[in-house]
């Protein structure tokens, strides 16, 4: 369940440098992050795992938190390293193998790799 908002809110938040708050408020970004969601939750499905809470139930629970940074925009404004494999990659090394595309997850981890390289000085 945790990885439904890591894999998606903290990409996202990385890429946009916004709050929970404020990424959710937009109808967008919004629609991103639930797609992002669904994949997960459809890994998580093929894997033999039922989730606790629903997508829906879990963007609620988000909205409560408000306009928090996440991790991985905190880690990237203070200038350390983020963990994008683990939360995100992760995800879509394991849509692979079940074979689901994660076009959303994909697209997103590949857009915050590029953005984790730069800030690392590795960028081309």
């Amino acid at each position: 369940m945790k990885l439904l908002g890591n894999a998606s809110l903290t990409p996202v938040s990385a890429l946009t440098r916004a709050t929970i708050g404020e990424m959710l408020r937009d109808p967008e970004v919004r629609a991103l992050i639930r797609n992002i969601m669904q994949e997960v939750e459809a890994v998580s499905h093929k894997l033999g795992m039922e989730l606790p809470v629903s997508v829906d139930q879990r963007i609620a629970g988000a909205e409560k938190v408000g306009e928090h940074k996440t991790s991985m925009l905190q880690d990237l404004e203070a200038g350390r390293s983020i963990e994008l494999e683990a939360l995100v990659g992760a995800v879509v090394e394991l849509g692979e193998r079940v074979g689901l595309a994660m076009s959303y997850t994909r697209t997103v981890y590949g857009c915050t790799r590029l953005l984790a390289d730069h800030a690392a000085g590795r960028g081309k």
